[in-house]
């Protein structure tokens, strides 16, 4: 494709279709959120009426509804998919298309047709196309929103405990896609600001909230504390002490480099 990304790797996906429900939507005015794991990045409406009439009474008004709960979510990617089909068979096609690209004239590159499953080379490039936009958004204003709180580190507020889970989730997206040099490093810059607070605290104060129910430098784990974090390193878990939290860094750092 000729548009141009941040992924310049050659990712693998895998997805799973979902029903559409508010829940899976990603709204990025909201103060905490989605993950990816919980989220859809990219929406679909099929439809293989075979009349125009059969459109007009049972399609238009929930796909209209569909797209405007979609149309007021910012980064949103949806495509219409309409199978042909039956409309072909009964000579309808034509009529079908002309107004669904009329009841949607400004989407009309969203509106893709199917009638037999070897030709969806149409699908497929358009799937492409918007997962990827939407991916793009979601990763870039996730890099932007951990970046901005990474800098904030020395403010009383800042969780690096909260931090340091977004991050992982990242690093999970990454990983997820097989680019494993972005997992790697995320964790590389968890570890070196880690050092940072560490460095900064150790002659400034007040000390952080997170931080004071971290301060016990022994780990309350039973026992060796690398081998634990490799086993329960999906994401850090309250109380933490600091050592168990540099040896979850260093225990991705581990598996991420054997991967």
């Amino acid at each position: 494709n000729s548009q141009q990304y941040s992924f310049s790797y050659h990712a693998h996906l895998l997805f799973e279709f979902v029903p559409f429900s508010n829940d899976t939507l990603i709204n990025y005015n909201s103060v905490k959120l989605k993950t990816w794991e919980e989220a859809s990045l990219l929406h679909f409406f099929f439809l293989n009426p075979c009349t125009v009439a059969e459109y007009r009474n049972e399609c238009r008004n929930e796909i209209s509804e569909w797209f405007a709960t979609l149309n007021r979510m910012e980064g949103a990617e949806w495509l219409i998919v309409f199978d042909s089909l039956k409309a072909r068979e009964q000579k309808n096609r034509g009529a079908l298309m002309e107004r669904i690209k009329s009841d949607f004239a400004k989407f009309t590159n969203r509106i893709v047709e199917i009638y037999d499953p070897s030709n969806i080379v149409a699908l497929q490039s358009s799937m492409q196309l918007h997962l990827l936009n939407s991916l793009e958004y979601y990763v870039t204003y996730v890099e932007s929103s951990l970046s901005n709180r990474n800098d904030q580190y020395s403010n009383s507020n800042f969780d690096f405990i909260t931090f340091c889970r977004d991050q992982m989730s990242l690093s999970r997206l990454y990983q997820s896609l097989g680019m494993f040099e972005q997992v790697l490093a995320l964790f590389d810059e968890l570890d070196a600001t880690l050092s940072v607070i560490a460095f900064h605290y150790s002659s400034e104060g007040p000390t952080p909230k997170w931080l004071t129910s971290s301060k016990c430098f022994t780990s309350m784990s039973s026992g060796c504390p690398l081998f634990v974090a490799m086993l329960k390193c999906d994401s850090p878990w309250d109380n933490i002490t600091i050592i168990e939290l540099r040896c979850i860094i260093l225990a991705h750092q581990i598996l991420v480099q054997q991967t």
